[in-house]
């Protein structure tokens, strides 16, 4: 019996106390009765609310149907507004008593403690039992207690979610839906945007997705912009306004900051464009952001000393804009575009040379002095002195090619000292050696003075009206034939079910139209076979269309394919020189593939160098060289396609 009572009394028996701090009170019990804290609990027996403000020096007591005059956003947020609870609680030994099974409750608060959400999870271990949902709510309280935010205060219909959560579970017998609900919400601060000048021109190139690694020589110190392009902006000052949070906390908003803004004068090349919001500077047309003495212009035609990384950073207006850069650098130690720079506009003339991994992208490029090894160029026209890096273009002249590669339409070059050239027409006056030369329609060499040259004509490129090429065809073709194979060994499956099974089918349709006429409902099996049978002949038929089509569809693209690689008859590799020994000549065909090659004689007198397809002894196809020093027709022919 005595043991008994010594187990009783390290219970704790139920007390009520009136407390702003529950969780330090159960410190305290616990600390006083020798009891641990993971054994104590409280009850919520009601929640005392009172408020100060400018009229109410004293407390002012509320119930819990008047806690709505907080509701009110000007009464709220009234800066003499101080709002206290204190909770009346019976603390309790759990041990003492069955916990009742809540569902996961999440409480989530925003970063300016403005707004509580609350996620009900799913659940089918809770029982319901009679105000289950003041239960939740009681929980959800004591959480907020430990966070210091007031509770019953602007809950909206929270209480109500609640409510209808505890009715799912009573005739469900569980909680089978996630719900999320704003528990509490208070009043967001508005911040106050001050006035300010926004220099848009400036920080566009800023990689604002990767501040980390700035590209600094995309600064943009020469600052181009596209007509119509927002280039300044002065954002007028707007007054933001103040908030609370849902511990009662005020946030106070300081007022815009309206002084030290400069004036900002334009030249007609500007539009000024004024709301209640800010005045915008807008671009009247393309070119270059120009500021001298506090006026602003936009200029379509620039001429600067050079562009490099320290003084300019890149420049880049567009291809679309009519603007014209000019960079006036000639000396030849020096870099008129220096290093990893881009410039980009309509019209770049560059009197110097352009250095390493910079890019020029422009419609019209011209280039006097040389481009660096590892130098890019795209242009539609590209005119360029000495060229060692990378250029691809429609139209590119160029003096003279030191092992640089060329990428083109149309190119003409006085001077070969190595290289690659790429294009359709290629025509160069003076080839030294080792230099590849792949053309689609013709390669011209006025002098040749050198060896190891390979002359390549490759028709692989070729693209038809639809802007496919050659390969494109070749891998839809040989995709084709591919699925035919497929198709067929499913044709012959399916031809061999048929074949085995056309007797029994005959013989069950037989079968079912006797039945039929004797007023009898054929069995179901009888029906579901012939149903089979019809399905599989049907699937055979459309495989069969299916193989016709794509049989047929390979036939008009070899037609195509054909048509396309026949141009490569008509291609021509002219030296109006004598041939130097060691240089090779080679036509690639494409389909079937083949490369048809011939290596040069010293001295040796072919002018006209093609491809000719004739037929042998045996009635096959063959490929052959087929050389000529008769430049008349090829002259004659070239003057009436410019005529």
């Amino acid at each position: 019996m005595s043991e008994n009572i010594k187990e009783q009394e390290n219970f704790l028996a139920p007390i009520q106390i009136e407390t702003d701090s529950p969780y330090v009170y159960m410190r305290k019990l616990s600390a006083d009765h020798g009891i641990p804290v993971e054994f104590i609990d409280f009850r919520i027996q009601n929640i005392v609310t009172s408020y100060t403000n400018e009229e109410n020096l004293e407390p002012v007591v509320l119930n819990e149907d008047e806690l709505k005059i907080f509701d009110d956003d000007e009464f709220f947020l009234d800066t003499k507004l101080h709002i206290t609870q204190n909770y009346h609680l019976e603390f309790y030994d759990k041990r003492l008593e069955e916990p009742i099974k809540l569902p996961k409750i999440s409480i989530g608060v925003n970063s300016l403690v403005t707004k509580i959400i609350v996620k009900v999870h799913r659940s089918n271990e809770c029982k319901y039992v009679l105000g289950y949902e003041k239960i939740m709510f009681d929980y959800i309280a004591k959480q907020l207690m430990k966070a210091q935010i007031l509770i019953g205060i602007r809950m909206g219909d929270a209480k109500e979610e609640l409510l209808r959560i505890a009715s799912i579970l009573r005739v469900k017998d569980m909680i089978d839906t996630e719900r999320t609900f704003t528990l509490t919400s208070g009043i967001n601060p508005v911040k106050s945007i001050d006035a300010q000048t926004i220099y848009h021109y400036k920080t566009k190139f800023d990689n604002e997705e990767n501040k980390d690694k700035i590209d600094y020589a995309s600064r943009g110190f020469l600052l181009g912009v596209m007509e119509d392009e927002l280039i300044i902006e002065q954002l007028k000052p707007k007054n933001g306004s103040n908030g609370r949070d849902v511990r009662g906390k005020f946030i106070y908003v300081p007022e815009a900051k309206v002084d030290g803004e400069p004036e900002i004068n334009i030249t007609p090349n500007i539009i000024r464009t004024e709301d209640e919001v800010s005045v915008k500077f807008t671009a009247k047309t393309s070119g270059y952001v120009i500021e001298d003495k506090g006026v602003y212009d936009i200029q379509d035609h620039l001429e600067i000393n050079e562009i490099n990384f320290k003084n300019t950073g890149s420049v880049q207006t567009g291809l679309d804009s009519n603007v014209t850069l000019v960079v006036k650098e000639t000396d030849a130690v020096k870099d008129a575009i220096g290093t990893g720079v881009v410039v980009e506009a309509n019209e770049v003339e560059i009197k110097g040379n352009v250095a390493s991994n910079a890019v020029v992208k422009a419609n019209r490029v011209v280039i006097g002095g040389q481009t660096h090894a590892k130098a890019k160029i795209y242009a539609k026209d590209a005119n360029i002195g000495i060229h060692i890096g990378y250029v691809e273009g429609d139209d590119v002249s160029i003096d003279r090619l030191e092992n640089g590669s060329v990428v083109g339409k149309n190119v003409t070059v006085k001077s070969v000292i190595g290289g690659s050239i790429t294009a359709e027409n290629i025509y160069v006056e003076t080839l030294g050696s080792n230099c590849t030369l792949t053309a689609q329609n013709l390669i011209e060499v006025k002098y040749l003075r050198g060896t190891n040259n390979r002359f390549i004509i490759d028709t692989g490129r070729i693209k038809d009206d639809s802007e496919e090429d050659m390969q494109t065809y070749v891998k839809h073709i040989e995709e084709l034939r591919a699925e035919l194979v497929s198709i067929k060994k499913h044709l012959g499956v399916k031809k061999n079910i048929i074949d085995e099974n056309r007797n029994s089918i005959y013989l069950i349709k037989a079968k079912v139209e006797e039945l039929t006429k004797s007023k009898v409902i054929p069995p179901v099996t009888f029906m579901k076979k012939l149903k089979e049978y019809q399905e599989l002949v049907t699937e055979y038929n459309s495989l069969l269309k299916e193989h016709k089509d794509k049989k047929e569809l390979i036939l008009t693209l070899k037609e195509k394919l054909n048509a396309m690689q026949n141009s490569i008859f008509e291609a021509k590799i002219i030296n109006r020189s004598t041939w130097i020994d060691l240089n090779e000549i080679k036509f690639i065909l494409v389909d079937p593939p083949q490369n048809i090659t011939y290596s040069t004689k010293q001295n040796e007198m072919a002018r006209v160098i093609s491809l000719e397809k004739v037929e042998n002894e045996d009635g096959e196809t063959e490929y052959k060289i087929k050389r000529s020093n008769r430049l008349e027709e090829f002259e004659q022919k070239q003057k009436q396609e410019k005529e």
